[in-house]
């Protein structure tokens, strides 16, 4: 879904420099310490977050989808029930009886 695009960025990003993290552990670049391994604990807390947010977020894009899904069937409907009733319009009353019971 294009609305995820900066959510989705912003995961991609956070498991890059996760993985930056650990490539520096792991060339001894970078001495492990109580900050860093809390650093690395936070930073898959972030991603699990951003995750299950983002699965929200597709939630509710989704929801939105059908409403307006729905919302273009009924002014479908409102639009050809108007139509139907101006040209009723122009009918005698026994025709016009007629069209709005088929409408109802």
């Amino acid at each position: 879904m294009g609305g995820l695009s900066p959510h989705k960025a912003r995961e991609e990003e956070l498991a890059g420099k996760k993985r930056d993290l650990e490539v520096m552990s792991k060339s001894k670049q970078l001495v492990i310490t109580e900050k860093t391994r809390r650093l690395a604990v936070e930073m898959d807390k972030a991603a699990v977050g951003l995750s299950s947010h983002r699965g929200y977020v597709e939630g509710k894009l989704t929801s939105l989808n059908k409403y307006i899904n729905n919302l273009d069937t009924v002014i479908a409907w409102t639009m050809e029930t108007k139509t139907r009733i101006n040209i009723s319009r122009e009918l005698s009353d026994k025709d016009r009886s007629r069209v709005i019971d088929n409408i109802m």
